[in-house]
């Protein structure tokens, strides 16, 4: 028996997302909701905080390293470190995702969910 309410806010452009996805699917915005929540897998990969955190160092000292250049500060940048760097962090996703796919696949044996660290992109 459906007798609960759950509300939560949207904006404007959410509201019309919702109500033209729900409509596409040919059913009631509460029903499109529940069908995108409850068959959905959420995943939560401990350890990416540190990755985002460096990875934001790296971009500014790009940043300001491309604002001197621009400048004429100077010509050449040996980035080889900061090569080293996107290598390292490059790995440690691999792990964290490898360790993932492993607790996935015991938990779940016919499962065919994988991580893939090349498709990954990172908003920051």
């Amino acid at each position: 028996m459906k007798d609960k309410f759950i509300n939560f806010r949207a904006s404007e452009k959410e509201k019309k997302q919702l109500a033209i996805l729900a409509k596409k699917a040919k059913m009631s915005q509460a029903d499109f909701i529940r069908y995108a929540v409850f068959n959905k897998e959420i995943v939560v990969i401990d350890g990416l905080k540190p990755l985002q955190t460096e990875l934001k160092r790296i971009g500014n000292n790009l940043n300001q390293l491309t604002t001197r250049s621009n400048m004429g500060h100077f010509s050449v940048i040996d980035l080889q470190e900061t090569k080293e760097q996107l290598g390292k962090i490059h790995e440690v996703l691999a792990d964290l995702c490898d360790d993932k796919n492993e607790q996935l696949r015991s938990e779940t044996e016919h499962s065919n969910f994988v991580f893939d660290p090349e498709r990954w992109k990172i908003g920051l």
